[in-house]
């Protein structure tokens, strides 16, 4: 847990040394972004970033243990039964959304039946990479 930890501390501070570089550049300000409960807490640092930076650093097994959290389990199905909010129910994102869920179904199964690392962290990218298009701007 010691070394999660760890990764989770350089994560912020590599995070936060993104954002301190232009504001302008980093957060597209004039754009809108699809904003709904469900999106936000599938998202949301304790449901999300905890997976995502355990793949990042190469930690598979704590995301294997992440992926197994009920509470990620409880906010995909929020998610997956969630419509996309007016202005942002494109084929697109309905198709991205479907693909989203059904990667992070797929990293959870492979997680629980102890599947290899490399399926796992590829099933969790190409989920996280539909849900980037799910929550793109307009």
């Amino acid at each position: 847990m010691n070394k999660f930890c760890s990764m989770l501390v350089l994560l912020s501070l590599f995070s936060f040394s993104l954002g301190c570089s232009d504001p302008a550049k980093e957060m597209r300000i004039n754009e809108e972004y699809p904003d709904w409960p469900e999106l936000k807490a599938l998202q949301s640092d304790e449901i999300l970033m905890p997976i995502g930076t355990a793949v990042g650093f190469g930690d598979i097994e704590t995301a294997k243990a992440e992926l197994k959290n009920p509470e990620f389990k409880l906010a995909l199905d929020a998610f997956e039964s969630s419509q996309l909010p007016s202005g942002y129910d494109s084929e697109e994102r309905s198709a991205a959304k479907e693909k989203a869920v059904k990667q992070f179904r797929e990293a959870i199964q492979l997680a629980e039946s102890n599947g290899s690392n490399d399926a796992v962290k590829e099933a969790f990218e190409e989920g996280s990479a539909a849900l980037r298009v799910v929550a793109a701007p307009k």
